[in-house]
Formats: C-alpha cells, structure tokens, sequence
C-alpha cells in the first residue's frame, strides 16, 4: 500500500496523508470517529473521488460496515445467490461457514438475526471471494468476542493482505500488523 499526497475533503473535514508506503500484510487503520478511516478505505477501492495517489492492490475487495439486507430472505438463499453470481469459491463457502458456526443459523431470515450475526454474513459473503487484499470496514461490529478471535485467526492464517479499518486494535495481536493513525 503506498499512498502520496492523499487529499479528501468530505462533508465538513478534510483527510491528508502526505505519504504512506508499508508492504504489512495487515495494516490497522486507526483513529476516532470521523476521522476518515471509512472514506480512506472506499478511495482504496475508488468508490469516492480524491486528490494524490493510492495505490493498492489491483483486485482488492471492499467490504462496508454493514449492509442493509432483505430482511424475508434467508442467510443460506442469501449467501449461495451472492456466491453463484460473484464467483465465491464453495470450499471457502463452506470453511467459512464453520468457522463461524454458522450452519444452524442458514435458514433463518434475516428479520430474525442480531447485528452480529447479520455482520458474519457480511465478512463470509466478502471472503469467500478469493482476493489478494481485502479492505475491510469495521470488520467487529457488532460480533461477540469468540466471533472476533474467529476473524483474527483466519487473518493470521490465510496468505491474503488486510486493510482494516477498526478501534481495537490490540484484537490483532500475532498478526504483525501496521498501525496507521488516522
């Protein structure tokens, strides 16, 4: 990830990184509220406009905070339409689905499922789409503590790079990841 120059004028504020070049395989970014962690990581994927240079890699996948989902759908119809239409492999499917402990879970709609639960479908319909990098919003929102040591490990474990967005870092621990303040 290199950035030069970045310059993003959002709302009322005004987000500028003179320069930034770090080949970590996890990078946190880090930072209040507001501070421009989100609108960094949508330019990384070029979903908003902005000044500089950013470069990432080429296929990198951008993973929002949360998504607002049909809410009559089940997780299962859900997960195995966005698979069939975006290429997800069905071996990651499936050892994310484990991995989260998510197949008791498949036939509920989403009416009927938490915040945490609605974010592991975020993160598994993200991930299992093989991808060399992975720009992830707030990838603990809303999941319980053993839901967060289940991403941290498969982070630790795959060979994929990731630039999180998040507020506890100390979660990543073992990942060698570089802290980027925000």
């Amino acid at each position: 990830m290199k950035i030069i120059n970045f310059k993003k004028t959002y709302k009322a504020a005004t987000i500028q990184f003179s320069y930034l070049d770090t080949q970590a395989r996890v990078v946190l970014l880090v930072g209040a509220n507001g501070s421009g962690k989100s609108t960094l990581l949508k330019a990384m994927a070029n979903l908003v406009t902005y000044e500089g240079t950013l470069e990432v890699n080429r296929d990198a996948l951008y993973i929002q905070e949360s998504i607002d989902y049909p809410e009559s759908m089940t997780l299962k119809a859900y997960l195995e339409g966005v698979r069939s239409i975006g290429g997800g492999c069905k071996q990651r499917y499936e050892d994310l689905i484990t991995r989260f402990a998510m197949a008791p879970h498949l036939d509920k709609p989403f009416k009927s499922c938490s915040k945490g639960m609605k974010q592991k479908v975020n993160l598994i319909q993200g991930l299992m789409e093989k991808r060399s990098c992975y720009l992830i919003d707030e990838p603990f929102s809303g999941l319980d503590m053993a839901s967060k040591e289940v991403f941290v490990r498969y982070v630790k474990q795959s060979g994929e790079r990731f630039i999180c967005s998040t507020h506890d870092e100390s979660l990543f621990k073992g990942t060698r990841a570089k802290v980027v303040q925000v």
